[in-house]
């Protein structure tokens, strides 16, 4: 009886959504964002996951996150390694790596 409640409870729920809306789910599941059609890779930044598309360097990635490379006071590290400015346009990220980005504050 357990068995046939819990399946009608997933068949109820999945009946709610569209074909194209269960499409799209899993789509992103595998990591294809449907609207750009290409595929993503996750990345942890700053200890939170991330989908970014496969390629981006270090300096694409701050842009993407609205921090400006050339601002002092940053520090990049790519798998627990700190990479130096100089290197962070041609750094790519590889899938799963984590990044972790410091900035620099004043005060006491």
């Amino acid at each position: 009886m357990r068995k046939w409640i819990y399946g009608s409870i997933r068949a109820n729920a999945a009946s709610r959504f569209t074909h194209d809306e269960l499409r799209i789910a899993t789509l992103m599941s595998i990591g294809i964002d449907p609207l750009q059609g290409v595929k993503r890779m996750n990345i942890q930044v700053n200890g939170k996951s991330k989908g970014v598309q496969p390629g981006l360097t270090l300096h694409q990635l701050l842009l993407d996150l609205q921090i400006d490379p050339s601002q002092p006071g940053i520090a990049v590290a790519l798998n627990r390694e700190v990479v130096p400015r100089k290197q962070w346009e041609e750094t790519e990220i590889q899938p799963e790596s984590e990044v972790e980005i410091i900035r620099a504050v004043r005060g006491g």
